[in-house]
Order: C-alpha cells, then structure tokens, then sequence
C-alpha cells in the first residue's frame, strides 16, 4: 500500500483523500456545504492541493509545516538533509527527473485558482519543510487575490509547537471553521 503512494503526492494519493470525502457525502455521513481539509506536513500539502484542485468540495483549508512547492522543497532538502533526502526522492519524487510532474502536483502551481480561504502555519526554525515554502505560498495567493493568513511561529520548528503555539494555532482554525462553515450541527 505505502509503495502505491509513491510518487503520488498531488495524484493518487490526492485522489484517495477527495474520494474518502465524497463517499462521506454520498453516505449521509457529511455535509457537502460543510466541509473544510486540515493537516500538517504533508496533510498540510494534501489539504491545501485538495481544496485548490477539487472546486466545491471544500470550504476552507488550513495547513501547517506543509510543502508547497515540491521542487524547490526537495532542491532545499537535497543540499540540506542527506538522512530524509533519500526517503523523499523516492516517496515524493527527484525535482530533476519528475521536476514537470512535482510543479503540477503542487500547492503553489494552483494559487490563481484557489477557491477557499487559506490558513498557513509555520515554524521559523523548521528544518523539515522551511518557513519559505508557506511564505511563497501566501505571497502567491496574495498576488492572485485570494484569501490567506499566514501565521509565524519564529522560535518553532517542524509541527512540534509549544502548547502555546498549538492552542493559538488550532484558536485560527476554529476561527476559520466558524466563519466559512459555522457552528456544528448536532
């Protein structure tokens, strides 16, 4: 199963995730007008690609620590990381070899057609995914018009904020539920 996803950031891997949604809607199990995609890392990839490629099933997106340009990413971590460059080359993709595939699958390739509001959480210290990777995401967004908030943590690194920091963090994502899907239902 984890050898299938290889390569699928943005694809395949993406697809699983909207499917899993949709079957949720189709069930009754969900609300299509009340959906919004969460996550960290790549969850925070994943929910920032599904909410900018799949217009009308997500009302809101909020991502931490997250990838948004995958060739630049692994170009940083290549010079950067010897340890987890080799596991990302393989399970995300070489920038040299799938360099085209990689720019398509990322957040960033899709900013001009974003549809939902956006949340950004980063570390300034993160040495997994750098802080610039959110930075040039929301100066994209900005750029195109769209609707982003990006919060700095500058003393954090990668997604293990300080109680602090988590509390604040996940206070902006309740904030974002409230204002694009409202109260929950019972």
């Amino acid at each position: 199963f984890a050898q299938a996803g290889e390569r699928q950031w943005g694809r395949l891997m993406q697809d699983d995730a909207n499917d899993a949604v949709k079957a949720r809607v189709a069930a009754g199990r969900a609300e299509l007008s009340r959906i919004c995609i969460v996550g960290g890392g790549y969850g925070g990839d994943s929910a920032v690609e599904a909410a900018a490629t799949t217009p009308g099933l997500y009302r809101c997106a909020a991502a931490w620590s997250a990838p948004s340009d995958l060739v630049a990413w692994l170009r940083w971590e290549r010079k950067e990381d010897a340890v987890g460059r080799e596991d990302h080359l393989r399970s995300v993709g070489d920038p040299d070899a799938d360099g085209e595939a990689l720019a398509q699958a990322s957040p960033i390739a899709h900013a001009g057609d974003f549809p939902v509001p956006l949340l950004l959480v980063h570390g300034g210290q993160d040495d997994v995914v750098p802080v610039e990777q959110s930075r040039a995401l929301a100066a994209a967004l900005k750029k195109a018009g769209k609707e982003v908030l990006l919060i700095e943590f500058d003393d954090e690194g990668h997604a293990d904020f300080s109680e602090t920091h988590t509390k604040a963090m996940f206070t902006a994502i309740a904030d974002l539920l409230g204002r694009t899907i409202g109260a929950p239902t019972p």
